[in-house]
C-alpha cells in the first residue's frame, strides 16, 4: 500500500510541475505576442499643470500565438510626462494629478479637472460635456426612444469642506451614451467619481450593429 501511495503522490507532483511549466511557457508566449500601435493626439485640457503632458491613443492586442483567430486592437489612452513616465487613463488619473502637484482653489479649477477626467474616459470617439440635449450632435435623427427621467442641465459646482462637488452630464459618440456624473474633487486635485447611464444610442453614434 505504501508503494502505491508513493507512486500516486509522485504522479500528482509531476502533473503539478507540468501544469506550472506550461503556465510559465504560455505566459511567456502571451507576453511575446503583445502588439501595440501608438498615435499622438491632442490633450485638450484647461488645467495648466497638465498641459506639459502628452496624450497618446494606444491600440493594443494581446493573445498567445497559438490562437488561430487574432482579436481586433483595443484602444487605450496613455498620458506621457516629459520624463517619459506613463499613466494609464482613466485608472491612473489620481496618480497623474499627484505627480503634477495640482492645487484646487476655486470652482472653476474643480470643473476643469472634472471635465478633463471625463474626457479621458473615452479612448475612442468624441465625448462632450453637455448643458442640454440640444448640444448632442445628430439628436434630431436619433432622439431618445423614451422620455428621459433626468433633466440634463449645465455643470454645477458646489464648494464643500476640503473638496468640491461637481455634477455634470456627458454624451459619448461610441454607443451614443448619455451619462450623469457626480465627481468629488479634493484640494490636491484627486477625485472620486460616480456615474449613471441615462440613455443610449442617441445622436450621431458609432459602434452600433
Amino acid at each position: 500500500m505504501t508503494n502505491a501511495t508513493d507512486k500516486k503522490i509522485v504522479i500528482q507532483i509531476s502533473l503539478l510541475a507540468l501544469l506550472a511549466s506550461s503556465a510559465v511557457y504560455l505566459g511567456w508566449k502571451w507576453e511575446q505576442d503583445r502588439q501595440s500601435i501608438s498615435v499622438e493626439i491632442p490633450f485638450k485640457t484647461s488645467v495648466s499643470a497638465l498641459q506639459q503632458y502628452r496624450l497618446q491613443r494606444l491600440w493594443l492586442r494581446q493573445v498567445p500565438n497559438w490562437v488561430p483567430v487574432r482579436p481586433a486592437y483595443r484602444p487605450r489612452l496613455i498620458v506621457v510626462g516629459q520624463d517619459g513616465e506613463t499613466f494609464k487613463m482613466p485608472d491612473e488619473f489620481n496618480l497623474l494629478v499627484r505627480r503634477a502637484r495640482l492645487s484646487v482653489s476655486s470652482q472653476a479649477d474643480a470643473l476643469d479637472i472634472a471635465a478633463t477626467y471625463v474626457t479621458l474616459t473615452a479612448p475612442f470617439g468624441k465625448l462632450v460635456v453637455v448643458s442640454g440635449l440640444e448640444m448632442i450632435p445628430g439628436l434630431s435623427r436619433n432622439p431618445p426612444l423614451t422620455p428621459l427621467q433626468t433633466a440634463v442641465s449645465a455643470p454645477v459646482v458646489v464648494q464643500q469642506i476640503q473638496h468640491y462637488a461637481v455634477q455634470l452630464f456627458t454624451w459619448r459618440e461610441l454607443g451614443g451614451i448619455l451619462e450623469e456624473w457626480t465627481i468629488k474633487v479634493s484640494e490636491n486635485g484627486t477625485i472620486e467619481t460616480k456615474k449613471s447611464e441615462i440613455a443610449t444610442k442617441i445622436g450621431e453614434t458609432i459602434g452600433l450593429p
